[in-house]
């Protein structure tokens, strides 16, 4: 899956997995949750990425997740 769309399938599973005890509104959602929910699937797919092909440093990881539009299968 892409990051954004692994992050939404994370989301629901997680809220299926682990039912929140009580109901809570909120007016905003704070955007640091995002980053850090972005920042870490970023990670993993570099982490996937040097794992696929150990010879690489995390920056040619990242190009490489650059160039191919974050698809590690094209990547790789």
């Amino acid at each position: 899956l892409n990051p954004v769309t692994n992050i939404i399938v994370n989301n629901i599973w997680y809220d299926n997995a682990f039912p929140a005890l009580e109901n809570l509104e909120v007016d905003m959602i704070c955007t640091s949750t995002f980053v850090r929910a972005e920042s870490k699937s970023l990670s993993d797919l570099i982490k996937l990425l040097l794992t696929c092909i150990p010879e690489i440093s995390k920056h040619e990881a990242m190009v490489y997740l650059l160039k191919s539009n974050i698809k590690v299968k094209k990547a790789i």
